[in-house]
C-alpha cells in the first residue's frame, strides 16, 4: 500500500481489546509504536510524513494474533 503522509488502520475484535502496533524498516528497526485500547472496531489515522521514504511493515498485534502488512512510503 503506498503511502506518503498518512495511512488508515482498520481492524474489527470480536470483544474490548487493546490493540499493539508498530512499524519496522526492513532492517528490522521499530520507528514508529503505540497501542490503544478498542471495543470491537479500530480506526486509527497515522501520520508517516516524517519517515523517510521506503519499504516498512505494519504490525499489528492483537491477543496472540499478528497481522502484518508491507507500506510503502513514496
Amino acid at each position: 500500500m503506498p503511502s506518503s503522509d498518512f495511512i488508515n488502520l482498520n481492524w474489527e475484535t470480536e470483544k474490548p481489546t487493546t490493540i499493539k502496533a508498530k512499524m519496522v524498516n526492513l532492517k528490522g528497526e521499530v520507528v514508529k509504536q503505540w497501542s490503544d485500547k478498542v471495543d470491537s472496531t479500530y480506526s486509527k489515522s497515522v501520520q508517516v510524513g516524517e519517515l523517510a521514504a521506503g519499504n516498512y511493515y505494519i504490525v499489528l498485534s492483537v491477543e496472540g494474533k499478528q497481522m502484518k502488512k508491507k507500506l510503502i512510503l513514496i
